[in-house]
Formats: structure tokens, sequence, C-alpha cells
């Protein structure tokens, strides 16, 4: 695998996100939208303690006017769109940017959109006891991200037996695996303050593989 933490190429506007469910018992699902059009209203999930992990959405500055993609997939949602924070541009150093807020319900959701503003959705209910959730897009190539709880210090992303550190964001993380494909990642390890570490399987895996 081959991660390029420079990579500034524009993404095409196509987005394709896939979301974990199996971490910790954390409820997910993903949804798309394009442009500004709006998203399909998602079911409800139980409540959740999501938010209530991650102090960006708490404390960072609100963003006052997101992107419209943005604002369409987390209204669809169902999160607040008045409170909408940056987690991080250029994430990974894949050329996108992730956007955060909370949901009603306790949960959280977060936004990876291109420069051409297609934007892929993901909602969890709560933050697994590892740390970490675990998304993946794949626009001109994959990039695995998720949120990373207010005591998450860093994030490895392990491929072939290496080890390559996530560029970590305002309570978030992402990887651009360069010309690696998502099958290449077999785990990922989470760094706690208090000098643990976690590993988490890659539980997500490319259509058809």
């Amino acid at each position: 695998m081959m991660m390029n933490p420079n990579k500034l190429t524009l993404r095409q506007a196509s987005l394709r996100v896939l979301a974990s469910v199996a971490l910790g018992g954390a409820i997910a699902f993903a949804i798309a939208t394009h442009g500004s059009a709006s998203a399909a209203r998602v079911e409800s999930v139980p409540p959740g303690a999501a938010a209530s992990q991650l102090n960006v959405l708490r404390t960072g500055p609100v963003e006052k006017n997101p992107p419209s993609g943005v604002s369409a997939g987390f209204d669809g949602a169902s999160a607040d769109i008045g409170a909408v924070r940056l987690l991080g541009r250029n994430a990974g150093g894949s050329g996108l940017s992730l956007y955060g807020t909370a949901r009603a319900n306790g949960g959280a959701c977060n936004a990876l959109i291109t420069p051409k503003e297609a934007v892929g959705t993901v909602c969890v209910a709560n933050i697994p006891a590892e740390g970490i959730t675990l998304a993946a897009s794949d626009v001109d190539g994959w990039v695995i991200y998720g949120f990373a709880a207010d005591d998450v210090t860093g994030v490895d992303v392990v491929a072939g037996g290496k080890a390559v550190a996530a560029q970590l964001l305002q309570n978030a993380y992402a990887a651009d695996l360069g010309t690696g494909t998502l099958d290449d990642v077999t785990e990922l390890l989470v760094h706690h303050s208090d000098g643990s570490t976690d590993a988490v399987e890659n539980t997500l895996r490319a259509p058809g593989s």
C-alpha cells in the first residue's frame, strides 16, 4: 500500500461511501448527495452518546456557511445543520474536506465532500470503546476515515504488515490509500492519551471483493 500525504488532485464528482456497523455495537449508516440536492430522510436510530465524546462538536467554531451539499446531507440525516463544524480540509492528503455535527438523538454525523461538492454522509449512534468509527470512500482512490474520540492521540493504518500514521483531524482521522485498495488494510491501531493502544479490524470491503 502506498499512502500519499501530498496528494492534491481534484476528485471526480461521484462519491461512494462505505461505513462499518461492527465496531463495538456502534450503529452507522451512510447516505450520499450530489451538489445541493436534498438527501432522502433516513430512519432514526436508538439514542446514542457519540456527540458527547467529540469535543469539537461542543467547543469548535461553527461553520456559518457550510457547503450546500453538506447541509443537505446532514438535514437528510436529521442532524443539526445550525452547528456544523469543520473537522479538516484536504483530509489525509486526499483533497477532500470533512465536516461534523450532532444528531438530535445524541448521535453524530460526518460528511466527506469533494471539490465538486459530491457528499457522503455517515452517522453513528455511539463511538465504540476502541475510540474510532470506520468509513471509507472511493472517488479516484480509497480514503479511510472516521470520528476519533477525545482521548485518541493517533491512528495507524496497517497494510501488508506495515503501519502508516493517518492524519489526525479535529476528533477525526483520515488516510489516503494512494494506489492501495481497501482490502489491503487489515487493521487500524488506535493510540490513546493513557498510553494504551487498541487494534481495530478493518471490516470494510470494496464492492465485488
